[in-house]
């Protein structure tokens, strides 16, 4: 007896109550809750824009810098900067709900990445709508005289979701799809000639 093959509806994962979502859901809440709780940590403990907590001596420590701009302090000294990152944020979490929808059913992969990207969206957006600034707090820096000293913007954990889930879908884009497609196409001759062998002995 032959299975029957699944649905339209199933493949894109229309049931919004699946796996998917809770997947979805349970890791963009956790993005949101330990970005919040260490920037309220910062916020409580270390003076802004004077306090430093070395973590490894010449390379990684705490601050307290409040950033009007996007992910990195980019664009942190223009005033428009943050009232452009608020519709901005709203249009890219509708798209990455969208995209969410038409995500199988049983996914893990693909959920994992667009929640990271989602929740670290969104705990930067908290920071915009109720303080009108991102609490920054982690800085790599590498104090090397030679090179005259080398440090990276200062970010929060928010950041560090966004940037891993945004690496993973592209790496997942270049390098996963075209699997996909090469081994999709790999198997269509096989299945063309199957179905053309009844006819031949006709």
């Amino acid at each position: 007896m032959s299975e029957s093959a699944p649905s339209t509806e199933e493949k894109a994962g229309s049931n919004w109550f699946s796996r998917k979502t809770a997947l979805f859901l349970g890791v963009a809440a956790l993005w949101i809750v330990v970005d919040q709780v260490s920037k309220k940590w910062i916020r409580d403990n270390l003076v802004l824009g004077r306090d430093r907590v070395p973590v490894i001596d010449g390379f990684f420590e705490l601050v307290h810098v409040e950033n009007t701009g996007a992910a990195f302090g980019m664009l942190s000294d223009q005033w428009w900067a943050m009232w452009l990152f608020i519709p901005f944020t709203i249009l890219a979490a509708l798209v990455l709900l969208s995209m969410l929808r038409d995500v199988p059913a049983n996914a893990i992969f693909e959920p994992l990445v667009l929640a990271s990207i989602f929740g670290g969206a969104t705990g930067n957006f908290v920071d915009r709508v109720l303080a009108q600034g991102v609490t920054d707090f982690l800085r790599v820096y590498l104090d090397a005289p030679a090179f005259g000293g080398i440090e990276w913007p200062s970010f929060n954990v928010a950041d560090i979701g966004i940037v891993i889930g945004v690496t993973l879908f592209i790496a997942h884009e270049l390098f996963g799809s075209s699997g996909s497609r090469a081994g999709d196409s790999a198997g269509s001759p096989t299945e063309s000639s199957t179905q053309t062998e009844p006819s031949q002995e006709a």
